[in-house]
């Protein structure tokens, strides 16, 4: 199977807060690794965005695996890690090295959490980096179709990525399969 044909198959969510975790369990998932800038927060912000955390104690309390695997810089990792590991502490932080689109990190999480790699999603922004990773791993994509960007804070690094996405939109075909809450989902 081709990268294109594979993510064409793959799935896509219009943002993380907007996952619908019964959706995730019915397609037998029972690991998630995020990304953490333009999935959780906008580029280097510490926290979470306020919907994203909610969903994060959604996804906590539903027993999922669940590890953040971000290419970020030592020094924005470390912050980072140590707000994860006060306010989520079952969340397994991975390093960022090897960077997405390396699959070590998947298979090694697949192995630890003692489940196959079809049964863990990667959900990132980015085809080039998450999406090759999951499809290096032959685990699951799931593309956030809006990414979290603040133009306002950090101009230049988020135009250098919503171009890098609009790039890879050009070159892949958008998932056919969307993962996202439904008005009857609203309350999981």
């Amino acid at each position: 199977m081709t990268a294109n044909n594979y993510f064409l198959n793959s799935f896509r969510v219009p943002s993380f807060d907007e996952i619908c975790i019964e959706t995730l369990k019915n397609h037998n998932l029972h690991g998630l690794v995020l990304d953490y800038d333009g999935v959780l927060s906008s580029h280097g912000e510490i926290m979470p965005s306020d919907q994203n955390i909610e969903i994060l104690k959604k996804l906590v309390a539903s027993e999922i695996f669940l590890a953040i695997h971000s290419n970020n810089p030592i020094e924005l990792s470390e912050k980072r890690q140590k707000w994860m590991k006060i306010n989520f502490p079952s969340i397994l932080w991975m390093p960022p090295r090897p960077h997405k689109p390396n699959p070590s990190t998947l298979l090694h999480l697949a192995q630890r959490w003692k489940i196959s790699p079809e049964n863990i999603a990667m959900i990132d922004d980015r085809f080039t980096t998450g999406g090759l990773a999951a499809f290096r791993s032959k685990s699951k994509f799931i593309l956030v179709q809006n990414p979290l960007v603040n133009f306002r804070k950090r101009f230049y690094s988020e135009l250098w990525f919503s171009s890098l996405r609009w790039v890879e939109k050009m070159i892949y075909e958008l998932p056919a399969n969307e993962i996202k809450r439904t008005q009857e989902d609203s309350n999981l």
